[in-house]
């Protein structure tokens, strides 16, 4: 059997020094783990924090649109469908909001009865996907 004291004083302070490292080394693991735990609670903190503020400003933006896109839609002109009394609403609509590239106005059956498009605007699909025209040669 292995007996500590048998040993020469270097190999005994040698394993002092080992038994003496072992429960800091433990601490130092331990405290590098709560560190990077805390720093990744507080990351998740900011980006939750950042999340929720750009939902509220997403939010106000929306109920912002909405308004003005209800009260477009209450008035006369439009209520009635009539193409000649709401187009220059409609204009000046897409004129004063750059970011809707359209707007149209359709009845129940889905005609179209005024609409107006931005000069910048490329045609879209109905799931708002940039429709792009294909250009195919006639096979012989």
């Amino acid at each position: 059997m292995w007996n500590i004291f048998r040993q020469s004083i270097r190999t005994q302070l040698l394993f002092l020094l080992c038994v003496a490292m072992l429960p800091l080394l433990a601490l130092l693991f331990f405290q590098n783990h709560r560190e990077r735990a805390d720093a990744r609670n507080d990351a998740f903190a900011r980006v939750r924090m950042v999340a929720e503020q750009t939902a509220q400003r997403l939010n106000q933006y929306l109920v912002d649109h909405e308004g003005v896109l209800a009260r477009i839609a209450a008035s006369p002109g439009v209520r009635a469908l009539d193409g000649q009394a709401c187009d220059p609403l409609i204009h000046e609509f897409v004129r004063l909001f750059p970011e809707y590239t359209n707007l149209a106005v359709q009845d129940l059956q889905g005609a179209m009865t005024a609409r107006s498009s931005s000069a910048n605007s490329r045609p879209r699909c109905w799931s708002g996907c940039p429709v792009t025209c294909r250009r195919t040669r006639p096979t012989a």
